[in-house]
């Protein structure tokens, strides 16, 4: 059955509106007609045309207000109706029984008309969308950690073991992404042609609507980083506390427990808390048996990932580590003169950090160390 009407994705962006020309030209060849643009003109919805003429122009949206209705008269005058301002580019449609001509004919006024459009609205807005994740970062070091060095590991430990951090580094790297692909490239390709006497190239369908679809992303990310912080800030995470006879459901967790090192669990076993994502879990343990024994496992996805992880572990103690061999990957420990003590050990893809007044490196406990936190 023959479609009626379609809703199709318009991903171009000013930078590229020669391509989007291209398409709606595609489109009124295959007998469908541009009804209406919607979501910020990120879609466009189609009919089917109604006379076998359409033809499509688009042409960068520059005009101060006094100025627009004069350059819609000269336009109309040519043979062109405009359907709607997208984005910074004006699309017009050939008005019934025109032989319409081409609206720009100058190719440097055009040229300055695409630099200043494309530069101060597409070009520096996204780089606004690199730096201000990092901006972001140093005012958060300065004004909540007073310039500590170990805000650097924190805060990205932080992010990397919370779903909103996850998305966030992977927000960054598509922002990266579109910036470094071709947009610079493509711009500088249209100056060097329109100086150069020639008319400014149309890209690659294929580059054009990537770049387009990126920034799509970009947007829906930002929009997805809000509703997370926001969920996250309006519900709260209560830790789960086990009780001695549920102690059966910890022993697949990389935590330890007093029983694991000689001592008996008190009434209330312990508290558990899960954050994490697919890039690093965090799970945090403390058994209320004795003074208490705190477990901190981070599970990665990576082993580069697990070195960072304990690297950042190092760097934002309190209390100095000195590295000792257990035969773990890596090991590191701190004994204080109260009988506290520290390990923080890396075994393949699991970091742990374990505290307490435990002789964590006794030759005793080690075939337990590595059975309990790097078996899963």
């Amino acid at each position: 059955m023959h479609k009626t009407e379609r809703w199709v994705l318009f991903p171009y962006l000013a930078m590229d509106y020669k391509a989007a020309e291209d398409w709606l030209n595609q489109q009124a060849r295959a007998g469908w007609r541009v009804a209406s643009f919607d979501l910020k003109g990120w879609t466009v919805y189609l009919l089917p045309a109604d006379r076998p003429d359409i033809r499509y122009c688009v042409d960068l949206s520059g005009e101060r207000a006094r100025n627009q209705e004069s350059y819609l008269a000269l336009c109309h005058e040519a043979g062109w109706g405009l359907v709607e301002t997208v984005r910074s580019m004006n699309v017009f449609c050939t008005l019934p029984g025109a032989d319409p001509a081409p609206i720009q004919t100058d190719p440097g006024l055009e040229r300055d008309r695409f630099e200043r459009i494309y530069f101060w609205k597409s070009w520096l807005l996204l780089l606004f969308m690199l730096l201000f994740p990092p901006l972001l970062l140093s005012l958060l070091w300065l004004l909540l950690e007073g310039g500590d060095p170990a805000f650097w590991y924190s805060f990205p430990l932080f992010l990397l073991s919370s779903p909103e951090g996850a998305f966030s580094a992977l927000f960054c790297a598509l922002a990266a992404a579109v910036v470094l692909c071709s947009m610079l490239r493509y711009f500088l390709r249209c100056r060097a042609a329109v100086r150069s006497g020639g008319e400014m190239p149309v890209p690659s369908a294929r580059q054009a609507r990537l770049r387009g679809t990126g920034e799509f992303l970009l947007l829906i990310a930002y929009v997805l980083l809000l509703v997370l912080r926001l969920v996250d800030m309006s519900a709260p995470s209560y830790p789960v506390t086990y009780f001695p006879e549920e102690r059966d459901s910890l022993r697949s967790r990389p935590v330890i427990m007093a029983e694991d090192v000689g001592l008996p669990p008190g009434e209330v076993l312990g508290r558990l808390e899960e954050t994490g994502s697919p890039l690093l879990q965090h799970i945090s343990y403390l058994d209320y048996a004795g003074q208490g024994i705190a477990t901190d496992s981070y599970l990665s996805c990576l082993e580069p990932l697990a070195r960072w992880t304990a690297l950042a572990l190092r760097r934002t103690s309190e209390l100095p580590l000195a590295p000792v061999e257990l035969g773990f990957d890596e090991s590191w420990s701190y004994t204080g003169e109260d009988g506290f003590h520290i390990l923080l050990l890396r075994q393949g893809k699991t970091v742990s950090r374990l505290s307490g007044a435990v002789d964590w490196t006794a030759p005793a406990l080690r075939e337990v160390l590595r059975t309990r936190l790097t078996s899963t």
